[in-house]
């Protein structure tokens, strides 16, 4: 079996540039293009183990949908789950043990009901861990044991995202809405989950993020045209997604986890997903990322933003506050708790924006824990405006 290089990080992804739907793997630069499966049936849905030695996918090559494993230069392919039903949607267990996926074995002539299943990454040890009458899909597992899934509950017709404890069954509605959210992927560290969502335009999904536990959601990414298929890179700096074209087919894209710098990475392909180091986990790879941030461009980013300073900060940077105390917004020039007052020269890391809303520019900002006013320990998480009526409000830190 022939491996990549140790530190090498690629991306594995379905294509059906050929006819049917193979799986393929590419270099993070979208060079080094590899077919990894031959057959005249659909291979989809790749998953990479968080060590990047194996990867898991679901075919139809046997007569129905079924979760296969494969080496990860496409070798010593073989078949897991054995049952008349579709299990589809194979994510891995943070140690790489176990893969869960969705499955409507139960009663296959059912098709309002999947629920989600666990199974050895050897094919071993088949467990149910979901019992609800709904439809639930497309599962991915938390470092902290909790799963994060997709629901059609009885009675409705559209999507919403749950979460669930694998030890003690708690089991948490995180979106609550009437339209479609669906397609969670946990991040690295376990505490934030990308999601697509029509919350904002029920015509045009977007790309979405929000903390594990539903608060906080903000859109990423939105273009003319669908977006699906989003997944995290390994260090949780990158997200890849993929964008429906108006020609039917689809491309692959590559973004910092604060929704910028989006570009086109591959055409005709989708469910993209991070192909880690051999030998190296997703969540020790790199120090987990404290919030979803771009990489830094050591260069503030232009956004016009008429009346405002130009600014002096970008993604990434370290920033203090310059002024008597600032308060912490829940978005660009939005209305903010009233306990969430950050004081001068405390420090902040910069990990969003900037975004212009009346005439000044705002950034999404981080800081470490502080105690509120009402003596509760909480973290402080929001936006902040670089500077007002002339004065500077935010200082980099050099």
């Amino acid at each position: 079996m022939i491996l990549p290089l140790q530190g090498e990080e690629q991306i594995v992804f379905q294509s059906n540039r050929d006819g049917d739907y193979e799986i393929y793997l590419a270099d993070i630069d979208g060079g080094g293009l590899r077919q990894l499966t031959y057959n005249n049936q659909d291979d989809q849905y790749p998953r990479v183990a968080p060590d990047g030695s194996l990867i898991a996918f679901q075919s139809e090559r046997d007569g129905n949908i079924e979760i296969y494993v494969m080496d990860r230069d496409g070798g010593n392919q073989r078949r897991l789950t054995q049952d008349p039903g579709e299990d589809r949607l194979p994510s891995w267990s943070p140690d790489g043990l176990w893969i869960i996926f969705a499955s409507n074995r139960l009663d296959p002539t059912d098709k309002s009901v999947s629920d989600i299943f666990v199974i050895g990454a050897d094919g071993q040890g088949l467990q149910q861990v979901t019992f609800e009458p709904a439809f639930e899909s497309h599962p991915t597992w938390s470092v902290d044991d909790r799963i994060a899934f997709n629901v059609t509950d009885r009675g409705t017709d559209y999507w919403q995202i749950y979460t669930a404890g694998l030890d003690d069954g708690d089991r948490r509605r995180i979106t609550h809405s009437d339209v479609d959210e669906w397609s969670p992927e946990w991040s690295p560290d376990g505490r934030f989950i990308l999601f697509h969502s029509e919350r904002d335009n029920s015509e045009n999904p977007g790309i979405y993020v929000m903390e594990a536990g539903g608060e906080g959601a903000r859109l990423l990414y939105n273009s003319p045209y669908e977006e699906w298929g989003a997944s995290w890179s390994s260090d949780g700096s990158r997200v890849l997604f993929t964008v429906d074209q108006p020609d039917g087919t689809a491309d692959l894209y590559l973004m910092n986890a604060g929704g910028g710098d989006a570009r086109l990475l591959l055409e005709r392909g989708g469910y993209p997903a991070w192909a880690p180091p051999v030998g190296v986990t997703e969540n020790t790879q790199n120090p987990p990322t404290s919030e979803p941030a771009a990489t830094s461009t050591s260069q503030p980013i232009a956004v016009h933003c008429s009346g405002a300073a130009a600014t002096r900060l970008a993604v990434g940077d370290k920033a203090r506050i310059s002024t008597y105390q600032v308060r912490i917004r829940t978005g660009p020039g939005a209305a903010y708790p009233a306990d969430n007052v950050l004081a001068e020269n405390r420090t902040l890391t910069v990990v969003g924006g900037p975004e212009c809303d009346d005439g000044m520019l705002w950034y999404e900002i981080a800081a470490d824990e502080f105690t509120n006013s009402d003596g509760e320990t909480v973290r402080a998480h929001g936006w902040v405006a670089e500077e007002s009526g002339g004065d500077w409000l935010l200082e980099p830190v050099n």
